[in-house]
């Protein structure tokens, strides 16, 4: 017998009235006792690394997914990227018919500080089709695609290409509905503009497919100046007050 909405709340409601505790290992049980045996337990470990160890806030995370059909699995970082184990994919939602290739960013699944050398972020295959060798991840210097990056007010240009202009960076393959941990290393903001009034620069990169095709989200990084040591650190995202002008892209730590 199928349950309605309110019967599914009300379960859901007396289980997490009865959680009550910090210990990690036993709010990994926890989450599987709620959505089902079925989840492993590093997924369990990223939903609630990505809710902060709060259950009910990463049931909430599990259940977005739920229209995926298959809850993904996560393993550790290795060696800057790893594919996780397959997914298998809805076509539709709704009446809406996903892309073939599609990609959504992520916060990191594991939380760092900037580094003065590169960034960590999460991206999930979340189209239909596997992404093959000879994807690539690409600087973005098209204003009207990197929306929130800086651009030069006399040129119009984007000031700061992470990879340069003609730097690529293997895309990994991934099945839909697996997710993937990158670690992106990028160049420096030219010298010239490091001084005491300098501020944060944002740059984009693009994800293309073998044959240049642009798919997915764009993936803004920051540079934040360190006029001292005449470097600069980066971090995932964008500031606030700049999202805020154009979508929901909170910045965040990598």
């Amino acid at each position: 017998m199928e349950l309605s909405t309110c019967e599914l709340d009300a379960q859901l409601l007396e289980r997490f009235s009865a959680l009550g505790t910090r210990d990690k290992e036993e709010l990994v049980n926890q989450l599987k006792a709620v959505v089902g045996a079925d989840i492993s337990t590093d997924s369990c470990r990223f939903f609630l690394e990505l809710s902060d160890w709060n259950i009910q806030r990463a049931v909430g995370a599990y259940f977005d997914f739920s229209f995926e059909n298959s809850p993904p699995c996560f393993s550790d970082m290795v060696n800057n990227s790893i594919v996780m184990t397959p997914a298998a994919p809805s076509v539709n939602i709704g009446t809406i018919t996903r892309p073939p290739y599609d990609l959504r960013v992520w916060p990191s699944s594991t939380s760092s500080t900037g580094t003065y050398e590169a960034f960590k972020v999460t991206v999930e295959n979340s189209g239909l089709s596997q992404w093959h060798e000879g994807f690539y991840i690409r600087s973005e210097s098209n204003p009207s695609i990197a929306k929130l990056a800086d651009q030069d007010p006399h040129t119009g240009c984007v000031m700061w290409l992470p990879l340069g202009p003609s730097g690529r960076i293997p895309l990994p393959p991934a099945h839909p509905g697996q997710f993937v941990d990158l670690l992106i290393s990028v160049n420096q903001p030219p010298s010239a503009i490091l001084n005491p009034s300098s501020k944060n620069l944002v740059g984009a990169m693009s994800f293309c497919s073998s044959t240049g095709d642009v798919f997915g989200e764009t993936l803004y990084c920051t540079a934040i100046p360190d006029v001292v040591n005449q470097i600069w650190a980066y971090q995932r995202g964008v500031p606030d007050n700049t999202a805020a002008k154009w979508r929901d892209t909170p910045m965040d730590e990598t």
